[in-house]
């Protein structure tokens, strides 16, 4: 663009992710991306043992490698390296944001495992962000799926790491203290993670005399009722669960695409359909026709039909996607996948009572407590009722390869010659389940070499414990 003369794209990350969703895929290669490979998702044994060696593997392979990589042995020499990158920052060809220190020896960085989103061997260290300095010109108050009140300040736009930018959360009341933001303050606002506008600190000094101290509602923006907090949470929730609010925000949740990903249904055109009344709740998307959609404007016969056959293509959602659809509090993602794969139907979900639910590895009290009301509540079960004579929830199916550990707990210890988390793959590929500790609901220990106290545990309590070839012979 800038050897044609053209105007430059102001994002790269917007212009990467944009260009790969292009359904005209001449358009994508014109824009000739590229990118940096940095590892292997499964190696033999033996092969590429640190993480500095599996680069150079890649690069004889012929992958693109970025040069930056570096080797270092203490604290000290990673911040030598972060100081020099961050002068360098802004003289690659390509966008970045920061710099990611990983273990070098692989063996070490898989045994860590990794959380729902990302390894424990490897950590982000971000560069300063790109801030800018605006004015806040109000502040309004917003209400969530779950109640939340969330302050956002309406900012005079201004262009922040290659975007505009006239929105950003307050969070809630202890960060505007904090910040002790006012209406008509002067701002240095910031993208966290060059992603999500925040509000960094007011300029003072430049404070206007008739600045006004944000006042939190006493009661809802949306329909009045009392607000009040939940739990430990710093939060202030609407406690009216009637709140239209969040029946709007539970319905754009309920559409979404990790939950029942009805295409063609966005924020605007739910909220359309709403103020039309052409939806009320869940089960009434089911209920449309292409005759209520096609005369509205901005729609067509087509545009109609395209919408329907994304909704008739959504009545037969996988579990746990059902499970996230239904937006109940503190069950995310993740927690919905636990869900569906440990109930494995519907109903069984439906029907668990407290003890059933803390089963759950990695469901918590709050989770179960959240749960257990949703479905205690009337009007979710008249709401689950309709929607159930809509749509027909699948069962979850494993994709195990076998059930020959069906039932079969395992604990894994001590170093072995192939990562934890490939034995673990192993043991639930094969329908069995890892945990973390040794007790009494123990089968089998898989032991290494060192194995320590969990060996100890396991010898007292009388487990059956196995060497790795023992357990390639289990399998």
């Amino acid at each position: 663009l800038r050897a044609a003369g053209e105007e430059e794209y102001a994002n790269p990350r917007n212009l990467a992710a944009g260009t790969l969703r292009q359904l005209d895929s001449s358009v994508a290669a014109k824009r000739k991306l590229q990118f940096f490979a940095y590892d292997i998702d499964e190696l033999s044994t033996g092969m590429c043992i640190t993480q500095d060696a599996e680069l150079d593997y890649l690069k004889s392979l012929g992958f693109m490698v970025n040069a930056n990589s570096k080797v270092v042995n203490d604290i000290h020499e990673v911040q030598n390296v972060y100081d020099g990158l961050v002068e360098k920052r802004n003289h690659f060809d390509f966008g970045v944001d920061g710099m990611v220190i990983k273990i070098n020896e692989r063996n070490i960085f898989e045994a860590l495992g990794y959380t729902a989103k990302s390894p424990r061997g490897g950590i982000a260290y971000k560069f300063p962000a790109e801030q800018a300095v605006t004015v806040v010109e109000s502040v309004t108050f917003q209400v969530g799926r779950t109640g939340a009140i969330t302050p956002v300040a309406n900012l005079k736009k201004t262009l922040v790491a290659g975007s505009q930018v006239s929105r950003a959360t307050l969070h809630n009341q202890d960060e505007i203290d904090r910040l002790d933001v006012r209406e008509g303050d002067t701002v240095i606002i910031q993208k966290a993670g060059d992603i999500i506008p925040e509000v960094l600190e007011v300029v003072l000094s430049l404070r206007p005399s008739n600045s006004k101290k944000i006042v939190f509602p006493k009661s809802c923006p949306v329909c009045q009722s009392d607000l009040g907090k939940i739990g430990d949470s710093v939060a202030v929730y609407c406690l009216n669960p009637d709140c239209d609010a969040k029946h709007l925000e539970g319905l754009i949740h309920f559409v979404s695409k990790k939950a029942m990903n009805i295409e063609g249904l966005g924020e605007k055109i739910i909220e359309e359909f709403r103020e039309l009344r052409l939806i009320t709740d869940a089960p009434s998307i089911y209920k449309l026709k292409v005759s209520d959609i096609e005369d509205l404007f901005g729609f067509g016969k087509k545009s109609a039909e395209n919408i329907i056959d994304s909704i008739n293509k959504s009545r037969n959602p996988e579990l746990d996607n059902f499970i996230f659809a239904l937006g109940i509090r503190h069950v995310g993602e993740v927690s919905a996948k636990l869900l569906a794969k440990h109930f494995k139907t519907f109903t069984d979900f439906q029907s668990a009572t407290e003890e059933n639910l803390l089963e759950v590895d990695g469901i918590g009290e709050e989770s179960v407590k959240t749960i257990l009301e949703y479905f205690a509540n009337k009007k979710n079960q008249a709401l689950l009722e309709s929607l159930l004579k809509e749509v027909k929830v699948r069962d979850f199916v494993s994709t195990n390869m076998s059930s020959k550990l069906e039932g079969k707990t395992f604990v894994i210890t001590g170093t072995l010659s192939e990562s934890r988390d490939k034995y673990k793959k192993m043991i639930e590929d094969n329908g069995g389940k890892v945990s973390s500790s040794v007790s009494k609901k123990t089968d089998y220990l898989l032991a290494g070499e060192e194995a320590g106290s969990k060996l100890s545990d396991a010898t007292k309590l009388g487990i059956k414990i196995l060497n790795e070839n023992e357990f390639k012979q289990l399998l």
